[in-house]
């Protein structure tokens, strides 16, 4: 058994979900490259909290599939602008306002453009501007240490939900606030580099660029980045640059929950060919609890349409197959050892096949 945390970074089992580090009862925890560590080794009393809530070490039972939707915001704008029909936008504005949440535990920039944070979203305003998808790793779960007590939704990765339920079976206060929990659905979260190459293949320096958008303007999305001088650079299919290729943490190498399996609602795209001429956008949305499907047929800004779960899973069944099959873990434990070596990095900056596609897929706005 590992007595920390530590030695799940040792093993590059880490998921960056920041549960240990908040349930450090000590503060004796942080984390250094992306890496658990021990800040202050005195303090730590080993107590094994940091294991109990690692979700890449602990197994869980999983709760039953209910129903499913096809689902879309009504308000055009919401829905165009998230990641794929502002289904979680939306409903999560319905909770807000009719009160059954007093806020919504969502992932927005706040102090780095470079690395988002869990923040506490209590207006229309903040839930619409942390919408779309972020393509990098975010420790979501430090938030619960200083989380007040109130009624929360929150929104995350398979592995942070899987940690979501792991923290409630010991800390009370967790269990009875957080009471919705809503997963995406998840291929990998490429590590903070994948930003860093797509930046130096389109000759942009970090100093010079005010925020990114990944995900929006439309299904299935573009990646937008914005410098200072408000010049809009647009990639229309970032992942085939080798974004999402070349960088893949171990611990995404190793989980196979790609419907967010542990979470009250799961979302994610329709990769079905009727909804490819879909530019607006649509969820696919699973519900596991009785509660969650009433609060979903109760939301009146919400076009919900029920679907069959084969259908669900028919959409995301060559993901399922990337993350379950052995020879397609050897091969991307591969690429991703590779994107590690700066050198490599270079050589692949250059090939001209990159410069290729950079030209067909990137315009200036």
């Amino acid at each position: 058994m590992m007595e920390t945390a530590v030695e799940v970074g040792r093993r590059n089992l880490c998921s960056y979900c920041g549960s240990c580090v908040s349930i450090c009862q000590t503060s004796a925890l942080g984390f250094k490259n992306d890496t658990p560590c021990l800040v202050d080794a005195e303090r730590c009393n080993y107590c094994g909290l940091c294991t109990k809530v690692c979700p890449s070490i602990n197994e869980l039972e999983k709760p039953s599939v209910l129903k499913c939707y096809a689902a879309y915001s009504k308000n055009e704008e919401i829905r165009f602008n998230s990641s794929s029909g502002g289904f979680i936008t939306q409903f999560l504005i319905d909770l807000l306002e009719n009160g059954t949440i007093d806020g919504a535990i969502v992932c927005d920039y706040k102090d780095d453009v470079f690395a988002p944070q869990a923040i506490l979203a209590k207006s229309r305003e903040d839930i619409i501007k942390a919408s779309a998808s972020k393509y990098c790793p975010v420790p979501m779960n430090l938030i619960f240490k200083d989380l007040k007590e109130g009624s929360y939704a929150f929104v995350g990765l398979p592995c942070h939900i899987k940690s979501l339920r792991l923290y409630q079976n010991i800390d009370n206060k967790i269990k009875h606030s957080i009471i919705i929990a809503i997963g995406l659905f998840c291929n990998h979260t490429p590590k903070f580099q994948a930003t860093d190459y797509v930046l130096y293949i389109l000759g942009i320096r970090k100093k010079d660029v005010k925020k990114i958008r990944y995900r929006g303007d439309g299904w299935p999305g573009s990646m937008q980045v914005m410098l200072n001088n408000d010049h809009v650079v647009k990639i229309t299919n970032v992942w085939d640059t080798g974004f999402g290729k070349y960088f893949i943490p171990d611990a995404c190498l190793n989980c196979k929950d790609v419907f967010s399996d542990y979470a009250d609602i799961s979302v994610g795209d329709p990769w079905l060919q009727e909804y490819y001429s879909d530019k607006l956008g649509t969820s696919f949305v699973i519900t596991r609890k009785t509660s969650a499907i009433h609060l979903i047929e109760g939301c009146g800004r919400l076009s919900i349409n029920e679907v069959s779960y084969s259908k669900v899973f028919d959409s995301q069944k060559t993901l399922y197959e990337i993350k379950t099959q052995r020879k397609n873990y050897r091969k991307r434990r591969l690429f991703s050892r590779l994107g590690k070596h700066k050198v490599l990095w270079s050589f692949l900056y250059q090939k001209s096949r990159f410069e290729r596609f950079m030209k067909r897929h990137t315009k200036d706005l």
